[in-house]
This record gives structure tokens, sequence and C-alpha cells, in this order.
């Protein structure tokens, strides 16, 4: 198996957490995609870019010619994570959510230590909880920060970003009562949650316009963000030069130049003050 994937997009970030939590980086090695997609061929291997490798399997520059190898008739959208059989020379899955099920479970016998063994970011006890509030997640902040940030008119602009501060102001008071949003203990929905919150204030704010506030001008939600960032399973998925170049040099519609601001400057490792509200 190999996973490749990309710094900058929240579905890679996502799939690369389960991984790093159950330390399976060694058994499912990862190939790094360049952070900037080209509109026509699409992603491609950079080996000598920051954090980025060559395709040491295949061999090849581009991300669509792995899928091709899989089928030699792909047409639809190469997207990132992807999973690779070496073996059977075949796409396992493309889909975020379904590798983080796997990788949360399906290699256990495979970790080494105990502790990475018994971890259980979808626990049976709270599925239909995680399940919903994934669902939740994905329509009202995920997918419109999106729909906010490619809008082409006022009105569709003004909808999706209503959507978008209506559900941070609901997952601020949420999280002003507990640690994280389903029970008490980290749980796959987390993840899909943090992966945007970590991209708000250094790209949604000012590359999709979702300037009405800040995630650091929330208190819980800047503090549940720094909570989750400074897991080192977490960390090490976070890299603030792909996540803003991927972004400000990609969509010549929203950004023709390709200019890349200078901040903003956070402090992602300062103290939380989230340990009273639950255990780690």
């Amino acid at each position: 198996m190999r996973l490749s994937q990309q710094w900058c997009t929240t579905n890679a970030a996502e799939t690369l957490s389960l991984c790093d939590f159950q330390g399976l980086q060694d058994i499912i090695p990862v190939s790094v995609v360049y952070w900037s997609r080209d509109l026509k061929k699409g992603w491609h291997f950079q080996p000598d870019a920051p954090r980025c490798t060559d395709d040491p399997i295949n061999g090849k520059a581009y991300l669509r010619e792995i899928y091709e190898m899989a089928d030699p008739e792909y047409s639809d959208r190469v997207s990132v994570p992807v999973l690779w059989d070496k073996k059977e020379k075949t796409v396992v899955s493309n889909e975020s959510l379904d590798l983080m099920f796997m990788f949360n479970s399906a290699f256990n016998d495979l970790c080494e230590t105990d502790e990475q063994r018994s971890l259980d970011l979808y626990p049976s006890s709270h599925k239909e909880e995680v399940d919903s509030m994934v669902d939740w997640l994905k329509i009202n902040f995920n997918i419109a920060v999106y729909q906010a940030g490619f809008a082409d008119t006022q009105e569709g602009y003004d909808k999706a970003a209503k959507v978008v501060f209506d559900a941070l102001d609901e997952l601020e008071e949420s999280l002003s009562k507990k640690r994280y949003l389903v029970a008490d203990r980290l749980t796959i929905c987390d993840i899909c949650l943090f992966v945007s919150l970590i991209r708000f204030d250094m790209a949604y704010h000012g590359y999709f316009k979702l300037n009405k506030k800040r995630i650091v001008d929330y208190p819980n939600l800047w503090a549940y963000t720094r909570d989750l960032y400074q897991r080192p399973q977490i960390k090490e998925t976070v890299d603030f030069t792909h996540i803003k170049r991927g972004y400000y040099e990609t969509h010549k519609s929203i950004n023709p130049y390709g200019i890349v601001p200078a901040g903003p400057i956070l402090n992602m490792d300062g103290p939380h003050g989230r340990e009273n509200l639950g255990a780690a």
C-alpha cells in the first residue's frame, strides 16, 4: 500500500491524521504531491519542493497517470488522498472518510504499540452521533466555505457565508461546555472540524472573503484548535506554507496574480486551557 496525499487539502489532512494516530507511517508510506494543482493536468509530483516527494512506486509525474494505471478509461476528477495497492496495481479508495474508517481499525494488528492498537476514533458506542456530526460539519462548514469562496453572485456568497458563521457560532457555544464534539473523547468528527478550522484564518478568511470574524475571535474554537494542533499526530499534518500557497496560487479566477499574503502570524503552541473540560 502507498498513500498519495497533499498538505494543503482538508481531505488529505484528515486521512493522514488517522494514519499517524495509528502509527502506520512505515506500513503505509506516503507520497506528497506539489501544493499547487495544475487546472488542466491536475496534481503532480515535484520532489525538489519542500515536503514534497516523487512517485517511487510507479515513477509517474502526474497523479492522473496513477489513476489511469488502474483504469485506462478514467475520466473523472483526480483527487487526493488516494490509497494505491502496489501488489494489485489499483486504487483502493480515494474517499477520505472511507480511508479514515479504514485506518482507524483495519490495520490494528500491524500497529507497534498497545496504545495504537486500542485507539478508536470511531467508537461503536457513539457511531450514530459521530456520523450525524460529520454530516452536519460537511454541509454547514467544510463545504459551505467553498460555496462562499467560489460564489459568482452576491446572493450566493451571502447565503453560504451566513451558513458558515451560523455554524461557527453554534460550535463556539457547544465547545464552551465540553472538550470534544461528541462524548468525552477525541473522535473522527473532531479531525473533520480541525482541518477546516486550521485553514480558516490562514486561507478562508482572506481568500474566500469570509472575513466577518476569524477563528482567533472565538475563544472556545481558538482554544480547541490549539488543543488539537498540539498533538504530535495532528501537528505533523499541518504545513502552513503548503496551505497558503496551495490556495493562493491555484485558482486564478479568485487570485489572478497568485500573490501569497505574508500573514497571519498565529501562536499555535500557546496554552489552550482545555484540560479542565476533559481528559486528553
